[in-house]
């Protein structure tokens, strides 16, 4: 067992004074970095070139990816003007079946449910033709239209831009 008592040795001094810090130099340094973008299924050529050096057959395999790729989107573009047809006529289908609805209802005496659900089903059908016509008549896709600013949004966009005075 060890022995509890209090050693017979002093204790070691303790200085008052302050600890200086070491001279520490100070070193800068300048960082650069730097980076690579491409768009496409395809790396350009110098870059296929490393990845074939880093993993043999990786050029080979990247091709096969691209080409798969390309069939998956060449098939979904074909199936693209069907689904649209199918909705189109759902949508007519349903807008129909409102009209007859409200046009029912009127005729069984509750009027002002009848003509809500006929107004209803008709100006949606209108408004979706009309919103159709509209987009063939600009020549942009649905997409460029829903994609684009409404004026509210460019003017503020332009607010933004402009510095203060």
């Amino acid at each position: 067992m060890p022995d509890n008592k209090p050693s017979s040795q002093p204790p070691l001094p303790v200085s008052k004074k302050p600890i200086k810090p070491a001279a520490t130099s100070r070193m800068l340094g300048v960082r650069a970095t730097y980076a690579e973008h491409f768009s496409g299924p395809l790396p350009p050529p110098d870059l296929m070139d490393r990845y074939e050096r880093i993993l043999p057959g990786a050029s080979e395999r990247i091709f096969k990816m691209a080409e798969k790729e390309q069939e998956h989107q060449h098939a979904l573009e074909k199936t693209l003007p069907e689904i649209a047809k199918r909705g189109q006529l759902f949508g007519f289908m349903l807008g129909l079946s409102g009209i007859v609805g409200g046009v029912v209802l009127v005729a069984m005496g509750m009027s002002i449910a009848g003509f809500g659900v006929f107004l209803l089903s008709l100006g949606s059908l209108l408004g979706v033709y009309m919103y159709g016509q509209r987009i063939a008549s600009s020549g942009k896709s649905a997409e460029e239209n829903v994609n684009e600013q409404s004026p509210r949004d460019r003017a503020d966009q332009q607010r933004l831009q402009k510095p203060e005075k």
